[in-house]
């Protein structure tokens, strides 16, 4: 019975024994694994906003930009000076007689007579002639006119002084501008001219002149008429009338 315990107990001995080498090596030959915790931070949900497509503009060539100055306006003045201008640049040629007395709307009648001839030639008597034959065509007379029909008598007597030779003229005398050296003036100037050489003794001498004033004012009557008869077209538009202020200096002979 002794004998039987002994064995039991040796056989325990050796089993635990072994179980313990088995242990041992297990533990030499295979690592050591410790599992640790490990803290993961979850990062947050990111808001993200609506995406918004942009177009990009494609470049613009801009060409060179210059700067221009802007006059300013015409003054009065200058707007005149250009419409002179072209009145003188449009001016015409008048060639024939009743031309020069076109666009005349009145006239006024001038007598002049030499003071060898005053004793024969009534100046009053002369114009008053002249003027009857003018109305009586229908042409227009006023004393403040800017045309001037100027009835002229010249002459001189013989040695004895009994015949007298005479020079008698109608001129058209009106105010206009002429040039001097690249510059304007003003004067009175005769622009259309017509007369008659004659003689007579004393006894004829004053109805010779009434009648030479009687022929040159018909003459220019006609003309006159003729005149308001033709056609206006070859002044343009711009050019009728008295377009041009002219002075109303007083004609002097």
């Amino acid at each position: 019975m002794k004998n039987s315990l002994t064995q039991v107990i040796t056989i325990c001995v050796l089993g635990g024994l072994i179980l313990y080498l088995l242990v041992e090596r297990s533990a030499v030959h295979q690592p050591l694994v410790v599992e640790v915790e490990k803290l993961v931070e979850v990062p947050k949900e990111i808001e993200v906003e609506k995406i918004v497509e942009v177009e990009i503009p494609k470049e613009i060539e801009v060409e060179k930009i210059v700067e221009i100055e802007v006059p300013a306006g015409l003054s009065e003045y200058q707007n005149e000076m250009i419409r002179y201008g072209e009145v003188l640049f449009n001016a015409i040629q008048l060639n024939e007689t009743w031309e020069a007395f076109q666009n005349i709307e009145s006239f006024r009648v001038s007598i002049s007579v030499h003071d060898n001839a005053q004793e024969y030639a009534n100046a009053e008597e002369l114009q008053s002639k002249i003027e009857l034959i003018l109305r009586r065509n229908g042409i227009r007379l006023t004393e403040d006119a800017r045309h001037i029909l100027v009835f002229n008598v010249t002459g001189i007597w013989d040695l004895n002084k009994t015949v007298y030779s005479y020079h008698t003229d109608m001129s058209l005398v009106e105010y206009a501008y002429i040039t001097r050296s690249g510059h304007l003036a003003q004067t009175h100037v005769s622009t259309w001219s017509q007369g008659y050489n004659g003689y007579a003794g004393r006894a004829k001498l004053r109805s010779s002149l009434l009648t030479s004033a009687d022929d040159l004012s018909a003459f220019v009557a006609n003309n006159i008429l003729k005149a308001r008869e033709a056609k206006r077209d070859r002044f343009p538009d711009e050019l009728q009338g008295n377009d041009i202020p002219l002075p109303t200096k007083e004609y002097t002979h």
